[in-house]
């Protein structure tokens, strides 16, 4: 089989652009801690820019992803287009510290939140747990006097 010059055109360009790419987050990455942390922050802000920001996110240290994590869980409370990413990103952080943290996080949003926030947490919590987390969730979506809150109980609860 041959590969016609306009499909190798293609490749080569693709090829150069994921090399432009690279060199673009190194330069990102030589950037202050200080001046990272303002643009990923307003980057997560942004429909426009947060996909950027996200995949840019992971590739910080540990330490610093961790400074992102009440946007991530708030970004995660609802739905959008980067929605699995912030999946993606949170998951990508240890699973011990995320656990001892996340219902401090999530907690308030429910507080004020609709059915959109106990599913999109529920789903969250059936990805990366913990469990007893989940059902402390389904337990609050049980007793609430919101119909389409009490059927994410019904969604995501063991009975």
């Amino acid at each position: 089989m041959s590969i016609d010059r306009a499909a190798r055109k293609t490749w080569e360009s693709l090829r150069a652009a994921e090399l432009e790419l690279a060199d673009r987050r190194r330069d990102f990455l030589a950037l202050p801690v200080e001046t990272r942390h303002e643009l990923l922050a307003a980057g997560l802000e942004s429909p426009a820019q947060r996909g950027t920001a996200l995949r840019m996110i992971e590739f910080l240290e540990i330490v610093h992803r961790l400074e992102y994590f009440p946007q991530l869980v708030r970004l995660a409370s609802s739905a959008h287009a980067d929605t699995m990413l912030v999946r993606q990103v949170i998951a990508g952080l240890p699973r011990p510290w995320v656990h001892s943290f996340l219902k401090d996080e999530m907690w308030p949003i429910l507080a004020q939140g609709d059915d959109e926030e106990f599913r999109r947490f529920a789903e969250l919590l059936t990805e990366i747990g913990p469990e007893d987390l989940l059902l402390d969730l389904v337990d609050l979506a049980r007793a609430s006097s919101d119909a389409d809150i009490r059927e994410v109980a019904e969604d995501f609860g063991k009975n």
